[in-house]
């Protein structure tokens, strides 16, 4: 887009995105604000798009496929990395798209990682129900209602 801005690869309220950084000029927000499914950060106070192939391409980045990095992940204890890998492999199994695979499995790693040590099939409904409402009210995360179904899908036998 502008020699000016400067693009980084973010991991941002648990979803995998692009930050836009340059110094403020009117010029470059209204370019910026061009762009589809950009938004403005308050608490980072800077601009970012979702992290896509499409908007790879277009800020000249590298064009990630499959799922996140282990550098841009959380840290997920010793315990529930099992359980990581087996939603990594369902959905894979399920077919869904790169970008649906990314959302959930960066996600479902951020449950992993507030749960610490604590091993992810000990979790109850009630104890799930709370992470979320923890997710909506103190890191103002905006739930979709598929994704409150995401630990469920890895604790029940689905046939693919």
């Amino acid at each position: 887009m502008n020699g000016e801005m400067t693009y980084i690869p973010e991991v941002h309220e648990g979803l995998p995105v692009i930050l836009i950084r340059f110094k403020y000029n009117p010029l470059l927000v209204d370019e910026v604000k061009k762009l589809p499914g950009r938004r403005w950060s308050q608490t980072l106070k800077c601009w970012y798009v979702p992290d896509t192939k499409e908007n790879r391409t277009r800020f000249e980045l590298p064009v990630s496929v499959g799922l996140p990095s282990k550098r841009n992940l959380p840290k997920v204890g010793k315990v529930n990395k099992i359980a990581l890998n087996a939603l990594r492999e369902r959905l894979i199994l399920k077919g869904y798209s790169q970008n649906t695979q990314r959302t959930y499995y960066y996600e479902f790693a951020q449950f992993l990682y507030l749960l610490g040590d604590h091993n992810a099939n000990d979790m109850d409904e009630n104890r799930i129900r709370s992470y979320f409402l923890y997710c909506a009210e103190k890191l103002n995360m905006t739930l979709r209602r598929n994704c409150q179904s995401i630990y469920q899908r890895t604790r029940h036998k689905e046939t693919v």
